[in-house]
């Protein structure tokens, strides 16, 4: 892992985060790395080797300036600029007293706006070097940036965390979120999670959506902001900027489409409303009823192209 970092091999990929129409709302960056010969190398098979070493740091560091650098490349673009980016920090650079300072000037270099970053803590990164770690937190978020709480329920899971912390959002884990459509705790646990988040005006992001059940069962409990395989793996930035322009472009056809239709009826009221001008138009009793044509105008005899009467 040294010698990738030394020589840019590490890669970040970024997992979009959809609202409950399937749009992006976010992304989170996930760390990727590629070995000697190229091959991209998954995070389970060097995170767990480095956790807990120098190393980590590192990588939380090298992986953040490239996600600010996609940030700003969104924020620059109108059309993507209300996107956000997340980035997962681990408890020991949290820990660093240099933390909050290394990441705003991270961003400062970069040129994105704070606001459109998003910093991810479990609640064992947040907690484990006691209140420091929170007041880096703290810092952050005063400057702009999110605070997400990542995993919620699988470590210490004190409903107070969502009190003390200055979060922005919370993130259901996967575990929760796959148990969902089916019989047990998980349901009740996960939707007095996001009752009680969205009272403290948190947003909930559900994790490990990777079925169309997951998605259906999310949505019962009225979380609307979801993550996971069913909606796109970890996408290199150039597929992901080639997703959301193919998201763009759907949007358009759909606005184009729906503005010719409302041209059309337009055009339909226009000229009932020009024929209305010569006379009242009263019931056409003798027609057929499924037809539109239901008015008659007294005054010229003609029937009107739209079922709607006009005086």
């Amino acid at each position: 892992m040294r010698d990738a970092l030394d020589n840019d091999r590490l890669v970040m990929h970024y997992q979009p985060i959809v609202d409950a129409d399937g749009r992006v709302v976010g992304v989170e960056a996930l760390a990727r790395c590629r070995d000697t010969y190229g091959q991209m190398i998954e995070p389970a098979g060097f995170l767990d080797a480095i956790d807990g070493t120098n190393l980590i740091v590192r990588l939380d560091h090298a992986g953040f300036e490239q996600t600010c650098d996609l940030a700003a490349t969104l924020a620059a673009d109108p059309a993507t600029s209300n996107l956000y980016v997340s980035a997962n920090f681990s408890a020991m650079t949290i820990a660093q007293n240099g933390f909050a300072a290394a990441v705003k000037a991270t961003i400062a270099r970069s040129g994105a706006p704070a606001t459109s970053l998003c910093v991810e803590v479990t609640e064992t990164a947040a907690f484990d070097a006691g209140q420091s770690s929170i007041d880096r937190l703290r810092e952050l978020h005063l400057a702009g940036v999110r605070i997400a709480l990542d995993d919620f329920g699988t470590a210490y899971s004190s409903l107070s965390h969502l009190r003390d912390l200055p979060l922005s959002s919370v993130k259901i884990d996967r575990t929760f979120t796959m148990a969902l459509s089916q019989t047990g705790p998980e349901r009740a646990i996960a939707s007095a999670v996001k009752e009680l988040a969205e009272s403290l005006g948190l947003n909930v992001v559900a994790e490990g959506a990777e079925t169309e059940a997951d998605r259906q069962a999310v949505s019962e409990i009225g979380v609307t902001s979801m993550q996971g395989w069913l909606f796109d793996r970890a996408l290199t930035s150039a597929d992901l900027m080639d997703k959301l322009k193919n998201e763009r472009a759907v949007a358009a056809a759909r606005h184009s489409s729906a503005a010719s239709q409302l041209a059309w009826v337009g055009a339909r009221f226009a000229t009932t409303r020009d024929r209305a001008d010569r006379g009242r138009w009263l019931p056409c009793r003798g027609r057929d009823r499924r037809c539109d044509r239901r008015w008659r105008c007294t005054t010229t005899r003609s029937h009107c192209v739209a079922a709607v009467p006009l005086d």
